[in-house]
């Protein structure tokens, strides 16, 4: 995984997977099957609550009301949400 200054992350799910301690001795086959099937089925929902959390958080911080009303304006719905 790379974390660039753009603010993007890529994800090298071939590296990844031989890189976790349980893929280090897979083959290339098995590696490119496994990184293959998790390109197709990984959830990024995790992800998405955690930028929901921390829109959120922040326009607690600096004042700014996410209505529903004002949060549609955007493009977006906040979901409930606040820190952990």
């Amino acid at each position: 995984m790379s974390i660039y200054n753009d603010c993007k992350i890529v994800i090298n799910l071939h590296q990844l997977v031989k890189e976790r301690p349980n893929g280090q001795d897979l083959d290339k086959e098995h590696v490119d099957q496994i990184a293959n099937d998790l390109r197709r089925s990984l959830d990024y929902g995790s992800i998405y609550e955690q930028v929901d959390v921390a829109i959120t958080d922040y326009c607690d911080d600096v004042g700014i009301d996410l209505t529903a009303d004002s949060s549609q304006s955007f493009g977006f719905v906040v979901l409930d949400g606040g820190k952990k």
